[in-house]
């Protein structure tokens, strides 16, 4: 079942990334969103103890490890959200392109699965695939990412053409 996609600005790297893999592909500044939002809310924490006193009796400690977990998975929430975008194409992705046309034709050349090996069945693969695509947009709702190896990416054939004819002949099928 294709993934209907919409047209963007940028060139589509993949429709739903492995978690891992948009992970591994942060930019420096999606790490420093993660440690700014992490650092904000800690901050505002304390001004808003200094300005109202809580004097409670065990003190500001664990509000404030519960505060920086809180910015922490906040920061890391939107730092992925930001690097699936440019998986998508919705944002700037050249640093993502090139690094996936390497990462891709590396993984050609080996002869190793493009998208990574699984032991699924294809019906499941599709049904991973149905239940995690665009599922980065709503992260602030519902918290979901693809752990799931899976073939259906929604990547054209045009973006290999470079490397056609490493593809193994099952991914050459589908999108």
């Amino acid at each position: 079942m294709p993934i209907k996609s919409e047209p963007t600005e940028y060139p589509l790297i993949d429709s739903d990334p492995h978690f891992w893999r948009v992970v591994r592909y942060f930019r420096p500044a999606d790490v420093g969103t993660i440690g700014l939002c992490t650092g904000l809310s800690c901050g505002y924490v304390y001004l808003m103890n200094k300005w109202q006193p809580s004097h409670n009796k065990f003190g500001l400690a664990p509000v404030m490890r519960l505060t920086a977990c809180t910015g922490l998975v906040g920061g890391f929430l939107i730092a992925y959200a930001r690097s699936s975008y440019r998986f998508w194409g919705t944002w700037e992705n050249a640093r993502e392109v090139s690094k996936d046309y390497a990462e891709m034709r590396e993984r050609a050349e080996k002869g190793l699965p493009l998208y990574g090996a699984t032991e699924m069945s294809e019906y499941a693969q599709g049904v991973a695939m149905r239940q995690s695509v665009r599922s980065q947009g709503r992260l602030a709702v519902f918290p979901w990412f693809n752990f799931a190896n899976h073939k259906f990416h929604n990547t054209e054939q045009d973006y290999f053409k470079g490397i056609e004819h490493l593809r193994p002949e099952s991914y050459r099928t589908h999108y």
